[in-house]
Parts: structure tokens; sequence; C-alpha cells
């Protein structure tokens, strides 16, 4: 009989004003925070719904490349921070918990990481002055700020300070593990863009196919950025048009499809591709992302 399916999920509530469960430090997981072989329910605060994990079902939907990537995380509240650190290393995550802000921003000093997820509201160093140092430090590493604070105006002050995602709680783990992926695979520690092989050097704004610099023209360098500034994500036709001819109205109506049309034939070997999604926009991703939709184009 095929093993039964297991659908895991979180979603985290806001924290009630005045409540904390928090120790300022950091800690990585222990033996005893490991979640067990067979698949079973992990309960803590009542206020949390269940989080069912079977390690090796949630390592076969993690993908290979996030196995072993170091992840910083930065929550005070002690109960969310542990649940969510088990699910994260079940998936193959080496992940290390701060509590505390200053904490946090002498670990990532210390040590480099491939992707932070940083909580707003912390005691001793509030998460977007954390932020603001670190990118002041020239720290690229990719931020993926996770906090109560859902407002539009938060979410701007987060991007603005220098995130390169946001999600407000309550969240899904799904869609935390899917942002995640998305940031790992289009960013590195130095804030180089990546896709496959493909590679844009924030320095020099060069672009590279497999280590082999690419002959592209400055709008076909914005597109391609634009795109691999949003990896697995579809970017609509107008947006494409801004970011490469900004404010000029005086271009053709098909001008962002003819640059498409020459990017595909110079990326040919990179193992990427740009789906076409008619009425919607564009979407890059790499080889194993593309052969889902496939289907449905």
């Amino acid at each position: 009989m095929a093993p039964e399916q297991v659908h895991e999920k979180i979603l985290f509530p806001v924290r009630r004003t005045g409540q904390r469960t928090s120790t300022p430090e950091c800690r990585k997981g222990t033996e005893s925070d490991a979640v067990p072989r067979h698949t079973r329910r992990v309960s803590f605060r009542a206020a949390f719904t269940r989080v069912w994990c079977n390690p090796g079902i949630a390592l076969r939907h993690s993908g290979g490349n996030i196995h072993g990537m170091k992840l910083l995380l930065v929550e005070d509240d002690f109960d969310l921070s542990g649940a969510l650190s088990r699910s994260l290393e079940t998936r193959g995550f080496d992940v290390l918990r701060c509590a505390e802000g200053h904490e946090a921003l002498l670990a990532a000093r210390k040590k480099p990481f491939d992707v932070i997820v940083l909580d707003l509201t912390l005691p001793g160093l509030d998460g977007l002055e954390l932020l603001a140092r670190l990118r002041g430090d020239g720290n690229r590493t990719p931020v993926l700020v996770l906090t109560a604070r859902g407002a539009v105006s938060e979410r701007i002050a987060g991007l603005n300070a220098g995130a390169d995602d946001y999600l407000a709680k309550p969240f899904d783990l799904e869609e935390l593990m899917a942002r995640l992926q998305a940031l790992t695979r289009r960013m590195g520690r130095d804030g180089h863009l990546r896709c496959g092989l493909l590679h844009h050097d924030a320095t020099s704004g060069a672009f590279y196919r497999d280590q082999r610099p690419l002959d592209l023209s400055p709008r076909e360098g914005e597109l391609l950025r634009t795109l691999m500034s949003h990896v697995d994500r579809v970017v609509p036709k107008d947006a494409l048009r801004s970011a490469v001819f900004g404010d000029d109205d005086d271009i053709q109506a098909d001008a962002v499809e003819v640059i498409v049309h020459r990017l595909r034939k110079k990326i040919v070997g990179s193992n990427t591709e740009i789906l076409t999604l008619r009425g919607v926009g564009y979407l890059l991703c790499d080889d194993a992302a593309a052969t889902a939709p496939r289907g449905t184009r």
C-alpha cells in the first residue's frame, strides 16, 4: 500500500500585545528538536495550528538546491522560532536561530549565510535597523522579512531598507518555502542574480552564461536583469516595458516581444527558459521548474 500523502501547513497568528516567549540568544537546533522519523503531529502553543511533518516527503519537495544552505532565522518568539526551524531543517536548511537584534547582527557579521529570515519587532535592535546596518556593511545576503506588520507602508519600509522579499503573518509554510527557494535560486551571498547557468554580476553589470560573457544590448540586459530579479514569478508585460523603455511612449507595440525573442536565442544552453503567459506577462525559470507549466502553456 502506498504511503499516505501528508499535507504540511503552518499558519502563524499575530502575537497578542505584551505576549513574549523568547530567549535573547542564538542557538542551533538540538537533537531533541529534531522531527522523528515517522510522521506525527508536532504540538506547541494552543494558539498555533497543527504542523504535520514527514521528513522524507519534505525533503523531496524541497529540491536539492537548498540542501545544506545556511539560514539565519531571526525571531524573538521562542515557540514560533522552534517550530519553524524544525520544519526548515527537515527540508534541508542548516538553521541558526537568533531572538535578539544585536545577537543576530553579530551572527551575520561573523559568518556568511545563504539567506536570512527576519522578524521586524525584536528586542535590543529593531529589525529594520538591523537590516539597514547589514546593508551598510555591504552584506548582500538575501533577506526575507517575516512579520506581523502587514500594512502596505510597513512593507514599503522593509523593502526600502534592503529586504528582498516580504511575507506577513499569518503565513503558510508552503508559501514561505516557495519564496525561500526563489530567493536562493536567484541570489547568492554576494547579491548577484542567478538562474540556471545565467549569472548577473551586480558590480560590473555583466551577464554570464556558464562563466562566459553574454553579448547583450543595454535593453536586452535590462529586460534580462528584471526577469532574473523575479525568478519563478510572472513579470507583467507593462512592467517590462517600463523597465526597458522608461516613460518613452514612442515605441512599437511588440517591442518587448522582439527583445524577448532575441534573448531566448542568446540564453540557449543556460538551462533556463523564458515562458510566455499570454495576456499576463513573462516568467524566467530554470529547466527543472519549466517542466511543470509546459503542459498548460
